[in-house]
């Protein structure tokens, strides 16, 4: 390689280096977007209170949920041990909420409302993530172009534990929502 072609490839390098940094500050503000929700949830758990003593046919649907709710926590701890089984536990929450929701859909129509901001704000994410996803396509095209093999593997890896992350937030923050509706 000629030095003009280690240049090249050093100043794509820097350039990329900085989008890393970038998506680094976009994640903090998911961060920041995260916490905002979880204030959000706290203010709908008063809503909740309410909901309860409005509806008094539902106290048996109630102790099924907090068991379900224990059995997510046990899940949550679960995920934080072994990531290989994160996915099939996932999986299994996501059934329940979703027979749950169905119930809950059947007994008052107020859910509804607050399922579909929930929604929409895992929508944005889901959203950013893309634009992620997105970058991370056009990064490796250019990599493929003009990266050695060691340069491509490296940087793989580093936007593997970039959409790594990306992904145990997401998770976290269905988790918290999902565990603060019921």
């Amino acid at each position: 390689m000629t030095d003009e072609l280690l240049l090249q490839i050093l100043d794509e390098i820097k350039v990329m280096r900085s989008d890393i940094t970038e998506i680094r500050g976009n994640i903090t503000g998911m961060n920041g977007d995260i916490t905002e929700i979880r204030g959000n949830i706290t203010g709908m758990n008063g809503d909740i209170t309410e909901i309860r003593g409005n509806i008094t046919g539902m106290n048996g649907d109630i102790t099924e949920i907090r068991g379900n709710i224990t059995g997510i926590n046990a899940d949550i701890s679960g995920i934080k041990a072994e990531q290989t089984k994160t996915n099939q536990r996932l999986d299994a929450v996501d059934q329940r909420v979703g027979s749950m929701d169905m119930r809950f859909e059947q007994q008052n129509n107020t859910f509804i409302d607050r399922f579909d901001r929930l929604e929409q704000k895992t929508d944005a994410i889901q959203e950013q993530t893309a634009k992620i996803s997105e970058f991370h396509a056009q990064t490796i095209e250019k990599l493929n172009n003009k990266a050695t093999k060691d340069d491509f593997n490296y940087l793989k890896e580093m936007v593997f534990k970039h959409d790594e992350e990306i992904y145990k937030i997401k998770s976290q923050y269905q988790i918290v929502n999902e565990s603060q509706d019921y």
